[in-house]
């Protein structure tokens, strides 16, 4: 599925950034890892989306993944309902928003 696709990219993406900044930690101090300005985040706070991104995507895949899986031929309720109940999955609640 596309939304595997993206939840693996992501995933993937943020390990190899991870990984890479662990590789550099020894050259890189607290100030240089914290400091922003107007115009550009600190290394800590995209760090922190990268992280916020991947935890959404992973949980937006899981939580359509179980609503398909639940979906049975017999039960004509669950079939009208799940229209609906996949398009409410689009506004993220409050702890899977992600923040900047």
């Amino acid at each position: 599925s596309s939304l595997q696709s993206v939840r693996d990219s992501i995933s993937n993406q943020v390990s190899a950034v991870f990984q890479l900044y662990q590789q550099n930690t020894v050259s890189l101090d607290l100030l240089t890892v914290t400091e922003r300005s107007a115009t550009a985040p600190s290394l800590s706070d995209m760090l922190e989306w990268l992280q916020d991104a991947e935890r959404h995507y992973r949980q937006q895949f899981l939580r359509r993944k179980t609503l398909l899986q639940t979906l049975r031929a017999d039960d004509l309720s669950l079939l009208e309902s799940a229209p609906k109940r996949w398009k409410s999955m689009e506004s993220p609640s409050a702890e899977d928003r992600i923040t900047g």
